[in-house]
């Protein structure tokens, strides 16, 4: 049987458990919205408000990272005390799925009803409910943002051969004046601009 301080390092794991993927509930959720704002911005031609959804998905993306990796680290220490009570190895690969499993076997070496075990029980239906909703979640964000990835590298494609065209214009034009301004005798085929398909 486990000892009370055991239980409210296991409370404690979920706690945290609970805390890590709610916040990665909210990154998600918050990226669908700057996701259609982009997307918004984008058919507006609004460049401020494009980077602006770029900074906000910067934001995002690190606040998501900053969580999973805390996840990381607890799913880690879950397995090992998982490994210390029942001998058994834990998978190598951490998911949510898993790290649901831990701790609801490190639970279910809590024989008695004490208050603190109430209070596990509780917590771990709460991550189950709020892991299920995040994965929901991620699965319909995944496509919004492997559209988004590649609508983003369209347009700065876009960007860098007009970049490239306007800097080639430039080019020609300052071969067609002299320093002091003065138009200078060129063939009537150098003046004309390419423009490319």
């Amino acid at each position: 049987m486990l000892s009370a301080s055991d239980v409210e390092t296991y409370i404690q794991y979920a706690s945290d458990a609970l805390s890590f993927v709610e916040a990665m509930d909210v990154c998600l959720h918050e990226m669908m919205a700057v996701l259609e704002q982009e997307h918004e911005a984008v058919r507006s031609s609004s460049l401020v408000d494009v980077e602006a959804a770029t900074r906000d998905k910067v934001r995002i993306g690190s606040e998501m990272l900053r969580a999973h990796e805390s996840l990381v680290v607890l799913g880690d220490r879950v397995r090992r005390s998982l490994e210390q009570v029942s001998g058994e190895k834990g998978a190598v690969e951490l998911t949510l799925a898993h790290l649901c499993q831990w701790l609801a076997k490190l639970r279910s070496y809590c024989l008695d009803a004490s208050l603190g075990v109430q209070v596990l029980d509780h917590i771990l239906s709460l991550l189950e409910k709020k892991s299920g909703d995040f994965m929901v979640r991620h699965a319909a964000v995944r496509p919004k943002i492997e559209m988004n990835v590649y609508l983003t590298q369209r347009l700065l494609e876009n960007h860098r051969q007009t970049v490239r065209f306007w800097q080639e214009v430039m080019a020609e034009s300052e071969s067609v004046y002299t320093q002091q301004g003065l138009t200078r005798k060129v063939s009537e085929s150098a003046t004309v601009l390419r423009v490319k398909a």
